[in-house]
């Protein structure tokens, strides 16, 4: 428990808030998920509570388990209110992504790709989309460049050898 308490901290400490996805748990570790996952889950939830999480991300399983809300639509509606003053994104697959930022909201088609395999498409997401908004793009740019980032991810097979190279302009 420990461990679970430093890495909620460490995620307060980083200002971006992501948590374990249920969807990607290998069966093996489906009771340590089912054990500490869903506590940080709710952990990092209650960080977007106290205004110490700058962005919540989650995939649309993610989002249902955290509100019960089957339409991705209104699952970000009500993350967004929980989080008033931080951004959440709700990621749709091969559909794209959804974003909420106070009365703000925003939306990306995705890219239309022959998929090869999707494992390590929301990391990709994640990874570009918090590179853009590090670099000053705002959040339909980043948007943008993060479903970009995980459609490239999807058209070659395996978690890391898919992810997209950095590259400086």
């Amino acid at each position: 428990m420990r461990c679970l308490a430093r890495a909620v901290q460490c995620l307060a400490l980083a200002g971006t808030c992501l948590a374990p996805r249920p969807s990607g748990v290998s069966h093996e570790s489906r009771a340590v998920w089912e054990r500490f996952g869903r506590c940080l889950t709710h952990a990092v939830l209650c960080l977007a509570l106290t205004g110490t999480c700058q962005a919540l991300i989650h995939d649309e399983s993610e989002a249902e388990a955290l509100t019960g809300e089957v339409d991705p639509r209104r699952a970000l509606e009500a993350l967004a209110k929980r989080m008033p003053g931080g951004t959440v994104i709700v990621t749709l697959g091969a559909d794209g992504a959804i974003a909420a930022l106070g009365a703000a909201h925003y939306a990306h088609r995705g890219f239309v790709v022959d998929a090869v395999d999707t494992v390590g498409c929301g990391d990709a997401f994640v990874g570009v989309y918090l590179a853009a908004i590090a670099e000053g793009r705002d959040i339909a740019q980043a948007l943008a460049r993060g479903n970009a980032a995980g459609a490239l991810a999807a058209m070659r097979a395996g978690a890391l050898r898919s992810l997209p190279p950095a590259r400086r302009d």
